[in-house]
């Protein structure tokens, strides 16, 4: 016999009359409260007054200064595990035992520098490298760069000393490469390191079809001890040759221009001397580079077809 108080047959027990009228109610209530709450709150927060906080700087903080000092220090110690029986670990060390392990300690500190006064600026990078290995120890100390630069007007600047050529402003004369050092993938920085020379930068802008014309003559001594590594001492050396033809729309009509300037590089590699490589041909933008190309171009220009034209 069932108990008092359990379901009988599965059925569940019937609830009190007027509970579903006492939730819908409840709900209607429950709704009206949480709109009202709302109302207050963002009637509050309109009517209160707003306090900002006073914010105070010091002018000097964002001044630019005459002078700028900053640079890198790297440590690099390096531990290397040895086999002794293989045949890299005889070659090496065939006259003496190293022993199970190898130490080696790297360090590199590089640091720049400029001051300014006036149209005149002076600048200076270098870079010192220390090693320590079962070799011995070696230091090496290189300027990168250090040169006087003066600006006498906004579209005028001349600059003296050892300076790396950071060409590609993207105009029509653009000889990017021509008297960078080798590149080296074992070592990014060699690139790094300048050569002594004079060179200018004349900028001017247009408001006709011409609308900026950069200029920039660069002069490269050569002598004993100074860019003796960038061609023959006492000599002209001529890195490459460069042609800006007309604008054709008939790309084919330009084909005469190229190869005479590859016709001029042939002459001058018979009649020149070993200093007269003239290794590059600068011609071809991106309206005609495949016809450059094809006449032998080794440098073109063609930031509009990657870029799309300038606004």
């Amino acid at each position: 016999m069932a108990q008092e108080g359990n379901n009988l047959n599965g059925r569940c027990p019937q609830l009190p009359r007027g509970y579903d009228d006492f939730l819908r109610l409840y709900h209607v209530w429950a709704n009206i409260l949480v709109a009202a709450l709302i109302c207050f709150l963002s009637i509050s927060s309109l009517s209160s007054p707003v306090s900002a906080e006073e914010y105070s700087f010091d002018l000097s903080e964002i001044e630019k200064k005459p002078y700028q000092l900053g640079g890198y220090a790297e440590a690099r110690p390096v531990l290397f595990g040895l086999d002794r029986e293989a045949s890299l670990y005889k070659l090496r060390f065939y006259n003496r035992d190293e022993g199970a392990t190898l130490e080696e300690y790297n360090a590199a500190l590089q640091l720049e520098g400029s001051l300014e006064k006036g149209i005149s600026r002076l600048f200076a990078r270098t870079n010192t490298d220390y090693k320590n290995s079962y070799l011995g120890e070696e230091q090496e100390t290189i300027v990168y760069e250090g040169y006087l630069s003066l600006k006498p007007s906004s579209s005028l600047t001349i600059d003296l000393g050892k300076k790396t050529l950071k060409w590609g402003k993207g105009y029509a004369w653009n000889p990017a490469a021509f008297v960078d050092r080798p590149k080296n993938p074992d070592d990014p920085e060699l690139g790094l390191e300048g050569f002594i020379v004079v060179s200018a930068d004349y900028i001017k802008s247009f408001d006709g079809p011409l609308k900026t014309l950069s200029f920039t003559p660069v002069l490269i001594p050569v002598y004993e001890d100074v860019n003796d590594d960038f061609g023959e001492t006492g000599k002209v050396n001529i890195a490459g040759l460069m042609a800006i033809p007309p604008y054709f729309e008939n790309t084919e009509k330009v084909r005469p221009y190229f190869a005479r300037l590859r016709g001029l590089r042939d002459e001058i590699r018979r009649q020149g001397a070993a200093n007269m490589p003239v290794r590059h041909l600068s011609m071809g933008m991106s309206h005609d580079y495949e016809v450059a190309v094809e006449e032998g171009a080794t440098l073109i220009r063609i930031g509009t077809a990657l870029f799309g034209r300038r606004k």
